[in-house]
């Protein structure tokens, strides 16, 4: 019974040994992923601007300034939250019939589950062009948020709002366009700075930019 069962481990030991490389090369592959990952997310250092890692030193040096039991004042800005609330409250009843869903519609095109601009972001816009109503629309980085907008005033302002798209990079925004878009919104396909500042004036009270 010894004698077979050691010819049994020894005809396995090939099977294991080739597992065992596999899973040393497996390990060194995450390793080196894992180091990776670690330099791209750590490519500035904690507390600056690129960051998503807090400075917890001067965290807790400025504690009192930051942690303060009156959230609602920020020196130096208005932020008019009375009218905040107030516009939260005739927000509110647009958001009943958002047309919006997770997943893509052959009738849509936004889709809330996306990268880039997700559920807040496009609830938020949807409801803002609702409530506004503007006659021009300027945009300052296009994609997912542009098919929001579109969406909206096409559904819901009889597509009376003129939308203009800036963007220098405009692949993602042309493959959400649908058929006739084109030709009836600006695509400026550049950078901000080369924009005219006349573009801007041309904004309006009730405008969005």
């Amino acid at each position: 019974m010894v004698r077979f069962q050691l010819r049994s481990v020894a005809r396995r030991l090939p099977v294991l040994s080739a597992y065992e490389r596999r899973l040393a090369e497996l390990t060194a592959e995450i390793e080196r992923f894992a180091a990776e990952r670690s330099r791209t997310w750590r490519f500035r250092p904690p507390g600056h601007y690129y960051s998503p890692e807090p400075d917890l030193e001067r965290l807790r040096a400025r504690r009192d300034r930051l942690f303060t039991s009156d959230a609602t004042q920020v020196a130096g800005i208005d932020l008019s939250w009375e009218a905040q609330l107030q516009l939260l409250d005739e927000l509110a009843p647009l958001a009943a019939d958002v047309p919006f869903e997770d997943r893509a519609r052959p009738d849509l095109r936004y889709r809330f589950d996306n990268d880039a601009y997700a559920y807040s972001d496009g609830l938020f816009l949807h409801l803002m062009l609702r409530w506004l109503q503007p006659k021009r629309f300027i945009e300052v980085g296009s994609g997912h948020s542009s098919a929001c907008a579109l969406d909206t005033t096409e559904r819901f302002l009889g597509n009376a709002t003129r939308c203009t798209f800036i963007e220098p990079y405009d692949e993602l925004l042309r493959s959400l366009l649908r058929p006739g878009d084109e030709e009836r919104v600006e695509i400026l396909s550049q950078a901000v700075q080369d924009v005219p500042v006349e573009r801007f004036e041309e904004l309006e009270h009730g405008d969005l930019l």
